[in-house]
């Protein structure tokens, strides 16, 4: 991915990592790994609390969608898709691409966005002072 998006920047990958403040190619795909993870496991939860769940069909009708999306039913047959990308990415695709949707959906009317004023350094020195 790092790839497509420094090529369509017209820059090396070491480069366009460079952008977001890495140092390296492995630093940013390091972190990209851990922040898909993450993801990943926070809609599992979700999803698992909220009693969303696939059945191996589902599973499987979204992966052939995907590989249909992505040009990739002439290369592989769904077996060998799964097989190549490995127990892991399979996890992490149904766990996060397929729970996002309907976990934000599930969520959204019970996300409430409050807003307030901001703190100016006066009120927030005499909120210290108060609490002294």
């Amino acid at each position: 991915m790092l790839s497509y998006y420094a090529q369509m920047y017209g820059v090396d990958a070491a480069t366009f990592a460079s952008y977001y403040g890495y140092e390296t190619v492995e630093e940013y795909a390091q972190h990209s790994a851990e922040h898909e993870l993450t993801h990943a496991m926070l809609f599992e939860k979700l999803a698992s609390d909220l009693g969303i769940t696939h059945t191996d069909e589902e599973v499987d009708a979204a992966l052939t969608e995907y590989m249909e999306e992505n040009e990739l039913t002439d290369t592989y047959t769904l077996e060998e898709f799964k097989e190549a990308n490995g127990e892991a990415w399979l996890n992490s695709y149904k766990n996060y691409e397929m729970n996002r949707e309907p976990v934000l959906e599930a969520l959204k009317d019970r996300v409430v966005i409050v807003e307030s004023e901001p703190e100016t350094e006066a009120e927030a020195e005499g909120e210290a002072e108060t609490a002294e």
